[in-house]
Formats: C-alpha cells, sequence, structure tokens
C-alpha cells in the first residue's frame, strides 16, 4: 500500500509511543531502553502507523535478542539537508555474523540465528519500503547489533 496517512508529529511523540508501544516487553525481559533523541520537539510529516511499525519491529527483535539486564539504545536524529528522519536501535544481544546479516535480507531463511524476531525484521522492512526508506545493518558476532534506517520526511518549520 502506498502512505497516505500522512499526520505531524514531533520527535518526541515517536519516541514515546515507541517506548509504550514495547514497554510490557521491556519489562518482562528486564531489558532497559535508552532514547537519545536531540531534535524531539521538532515536528514533522509522516505516517506515523508505519514509523511505528517500524521502530515496534525493531524494538521487538532487539529485546528478543538481548539478554536480561541489558540495555537497548534508540537513537534519533533528523538531516536537515537531506529531510530524513534518521534512527537507530542496538542491542547488545549474540551478534550476527557476516554470513547470517546477507540471510536476514533473503526471503528464502526461516530462521536466523542470532536475530529474535525474525518476522518483527521483516514486518519493519515492509513499513520502510512502503516510506521509501532504506535500512542498513551493523553487527558483530557476541557483541551487538545496529538497525540504521533513513526515511524521507517532510520537516515542519
Amino acid at each position: 500500500r502506498l502512505s497516505t496517512d500522512n499526520q505531524i508529529i514531533s520527535l518526541d511523540s515517536i519516541a514515546a509511543n515507541a517506548r509504550l508501544q514495547v514497554a510490557t516487553h521491556l519489562a518482562q525481559a528486564g531489558i532497559n531502553l535508552m532514547i537519545n533523541n536531540p531534535d524531539g520537539r521538532q515536528m514533522i510529516k509522516t505516517d506515523p502507523e508505519l514509523l511505528g511499525t517500524i521502530l515496534k519491529g525493531l524494538m521487538d527483535n532487539a529485546i528478543a535478542s538481548s539478554p536480561a539486564g541489558s540495555t537497548i539504545d534508540l537513537n534519533q536524529s533528523l538531516s536537515l539537508e537531506t529531510g530524513m528522519l534518521i534512527a537507530e536501535v542496538t542491542d547488545h544481544g549474540e551478534g550476527l555474523t557476516p554470513e547470517e546479516q546477507s540471510a536476514l535480507f533473503s526471503a528464502s531463511q526461516a530462521i536466523i540465528p542470532g536475530i529474535g524476531d525474525l518476522a518483527a525484521i521483516r514486518s519493519a522492512v515492509r513499513a520502510i519500503r512502503i516510506l521509501n526508506g532504506k535500512i542498513w545493518l551493523s553487527s558483530k558476532k557476541h557483541d551487538h547489533t545496529t538497525f540504521r534506517i533513513q526515511l524521507p520526511i517532510r520537516i515542519i518549520d
């Protein structure tokens, strides 16, 4: 589907909604969420439902990949030059080998070691594509995994 549900929303609201969506899951897993949101008061125009799907999917995966007592980081910022929202979700779980990273974006794999919630990741990737965004992955086995997304948005002056 095309995204036609654009609304004006602040980055602070996006972060608060993301925290609210996973709060119970975080508490049950004994995991902390740290949010870095330096442009928080800035208003943007985007599809909040699809953006929520993306962040929830990435955070659900991070929670499933992380040991109890660890921290997940959500970083959000704007690129005023390019009109992009940049968000990163980092977990300090099992991490992925280069082969596992490649398999993640292959539709043929049903189970990938190191990925906590493959369905959540694939749902997030679908929403990113609908919004004409991009996704990158950086991971180190037994250390961390970071998903970085870039989404075109309209920055409201």
